[in-house]
């Protein structure tokens, strides 16, 4: 991978570069002196939101269509889709400890690769092409998020919103493969409390299976300007059946998750809206269970 050239530092040029190293880009909206630009309500994390309609769905190589899109909108930042490329996002002084102890519990260091300096820390990249690694936050440790299978991140040059431009570093060095003791730590399923990833869990009971397969289909198609309550409805609805069939309420939550994140939501308001969907919903709890004829004082 060689460095682009410092002549043109443009989001257009570097949308199709992007692409032209095989990523598939996304805009999002610019980012403006602390206000977002879009003016969602929905949006707590100004530059940070999709400009295209089906979020992270949208996102395309095709230099035809970045052209069009950064041509209506010259500003917007630039998002990287991920997948088989999987960021470790490290935010702030706590982040960075945690990569320190976490590399230290395993007694090696994390190869060389490209990185990332962000208004609060960095995104490293690296690669997982036989892997779908799930997005988690906080999984492997406070202030360290993970973006996979379905997720994106800002790139560079894009501006924060509060003022500074990401910049790449060490981007002469070829992207690191993943190490497998990461992998690990990312895919296996914890039995210490919190959310699991959506990856490595499951739903047991089939009629709630279906309940959530079609409130994920309900977010994934939602409008912009509409997601957040559209999110609530459905973790609102999930929680009513939860205490019925005895679900956990963290696997929920982390299928919810994924499925907000890709819909092009921020992390943090995606999680408060959950937590009060399901919260609410327990306190009212419904089932979906089709009766049995004996439980109807019919046919025996």
């Amino acid at each position: 991978m060689s460095a682009w050239g410092r002549a043109d530092r443009s989001p257009a040029s570097w949308a199709l570069k992007y692409a032209f190293w095989g990523w598939k880009v996304l805009p999002l909206h610019a980012a403006s002196r602390g206000t977002c630009s879009c003016r969602d309500p929905e949006c707590a994390s100004p530059g940070k939101h999709p400009r295209t309609a089906h979020g992270v769905h949208d996102a395309s190589r095709r230099p035809e269509q970045l052209r069009r899109w950064w041509a209506a909108w010259p500003d917007a930042n630039v998002a990287v889709a991920t997948g088989p490329l999987v960021v470790v996002d490290v935010d702030g002084e706590q982040g960075h400890e945690s990569l320190v102890a976490l590399q230290s519990h395993h007694g090696i260091a994390l190869p060389v690769t490209p990185w990332v300096e962000t208004a609060r820390g960095r995104h490293l990249y690296f690669l997982a092409p036989n892997r779908d690694i799930p997005n988690s936050s906080g999984r492997i440790g406070p202030g360290v998020d993970i973006r996979g299978a379905g997720g994106y991140v800002v790139a560079p040059p894009s501006r924060h919103a509060s003022g500074p431009r990401y910049r790449w570093h060490e981007l002469h060095s070829d992207i690191a493969i993943l190490p497998q003791w990461l992998v690990r730590a990312l895919i296996t399923p914890r039995t210490s409390a919190g959310p699991s990833p959506a990856a490595t869990v499951s739903v047991p009971d089939r009629y709630l299976r279906a309940a959530l397969a079609g409130e994920l289909e309900r977010i994934a198609a939602a409008q912009r300007g509409t997601r957040n309550d559209t999110l609530n409805r459905a973790a609102f609805r999930l929680g009513q059946l939860a205490t019925d069939y005895g679900a956990d309420t963290s696997v929920l939550t982390a299928r919810l998750l994924d499925a907000a994140l890709a819909a092009g939501l921020a992390e943090r308001e995606a999680r408060a809206t959950i937590d009060s969907g399901l919260q609410a919903g327990l306190k009212r709890p419904r089932s979906a269970k089709p009766i049995a004829a004996n439980e109807t004082g019919g046919p025996r």
